[in-house]
């Protein structure tokens, strides 16, 4: 389900190169990943972290995503 969204993503951004999609599919997929397993950790043991809510983690998550895949290309050369 994971690759499909980040598919889906890569489509709409015909704009960018195709090595800086790449790239950020790569990031995102990280993004993604590691940020679950952050939260998922952290409510499973009851942690305190600033969001309270898979909703709220989700909000957040998807802020950060379309930033990475907004972002200027900056790569020279």
């Amino acid at each position: 389900a994971l690759v499909k969204v980040l598919e889906g993503i890569n489509r709409c951004l015909p704009e960018l190169p195709g090595d800086v999609r790449v790239e950020r599919n790569i990031m995102g997929r990280n993004l993604l990943m590691h940020t679950c397993a952050e939260y998922e950790r952290a409510f499973a043991e009851g942690s305190s972290l600033p969001l309270t809510s898979w909703r709220a983690a989700a909000s957040g998550l998807i802020d950060a995503i379309v930033g990475l895949w907004r972002a200027p290309v900056t790569r020279q050369g």
